[in-house]
């Protein structure tokens, strides 16, 4: 049996450059610096701290809803300086200037709190850094719900949600399961509910 063989072929540029070529071109003639969240002049002081206390006080108050679930989360030791995962559409890729990140001392991999989070609990590299539904349900159906992603005081739907059962489980932390989203209690702030 005869197999027609597809093959691609580049055309020539019209600038007699490659594409390769090209890229080495804007390698060396240099890129901006990487932006990082925490640079000087990224946040307007005037408009930041609104919110800080309804936060404070939605905190405070989410200390009454008490987890059942004490779960732990395994973090790697190196996450990698070019990392491709698979996912339902095709490939997830991440990559960091410089070199691997090592975890050991690194607070982004640090429990801060009590509920056995870290920030790598919902921002992981194979979901491009944040949180999907479909690793949310996954975690779920791997740990029974007791992953630290799967807490009641946002991974819920409601922070005194019945937990009692994998049934009423899997219902309070559907919004998660399904629709990969967490909740946050903060106020709207005066300028918010004056435009409602």
């Amino acid at each position: 049996m005869n197999k027609a063989v597809r093959a691609a072929y580049l055309r020539p540029s019209p600038l007699g450059i490659s594409v390769s070529g090209f890229a080495v071109i804007c390698f060396l003639s240099g890129s901006p610096p990487p932006e990082f969240a925490q640079s000087v002049g990224n946040i307007d002081s005037t408009k930041s701290r609104d919110w800080v206390p309804g936060a404070i006080d939605h905190a405070q108050n989410m200390r009454l809803f008490k987890d059942a679930d004490q779960g732990s989360q395994a973090t790697p030791n190196i996450i990698p300086k070019l990392e491709v995962d698979c996912d339902a559409s095709g490939n997830v890729a991440t990559f960091q200037p410089g070199v691997a990140t090592v975890t050991a001392h690194n607070a982004f991999f640090k429990n801060m709190g009590t509920n056995g989070r870290t920030c790598f609990t919902c921002h992981q590299p194979q979901d491009g850094w944040t949180i999907s539904a479909a690793s949310a349900r996954a975690r779920f159906d791997a740990s029974g719900g007791k992953d630290p992603l799967f807490r009641l005081v946002d991974g819920a739907s409601c922070p005194s949600a019945d937990v009692s059962t994998p049934e009423a489980k899997r219902q309070a932390y559907s919004l998660l399961i399904d629709k990969g989203l967490i909740r946050i209690g903060i106020t709207a702030g005066a300028a918010v509910l004056n435009t409602l």
